[in-house]
């Protein structure tokens, strides 16, 4: 139904890169939701204080969660993405 999975920048590894999916049928359900805060708190335990991501510009729903999660999140706009630093695993999501 869905993944979650980030890896650890060779760079910073205080940074990960997140990525997280879900099947079509199962979008707007909250799974989403729920696997980012599974990432996170795995990521808290490793010792992870950041995620980056690239967020396509039309994903207004994945958009929305991350300001949800970390209204601290920078952004900056690519052609067709938005890489995004989030700040999720330093604290657990809020009503998560």
């Amino acid at each position: 139904m869905g993944i979650a999975r980030f890896i650890r920048l060779k760079d910073d590894p205080a940074v990960a890169e997140a990525a997280v999916t879900v099947v079509d049928h199962m979008q707007r359900r909250g799974l989403g939701k729920l696997l980012v805060s599974a990432l996170a708190q795995a990521a808290r335990e490793r010792g992870i204080t950041r995620f980056r991501a690239e967020v396509l510009r039309t994903n207004e729903a994945m958009l929305a969660l991350l300001r949800e999660l970390d209204e601290t999140a920078r952004r900056s706009w690519t052609a067709r993405s938005r890489p995004t630093t989030w700040h999720s695993p330093s604290r657990p999501p809020r009503n998560g």
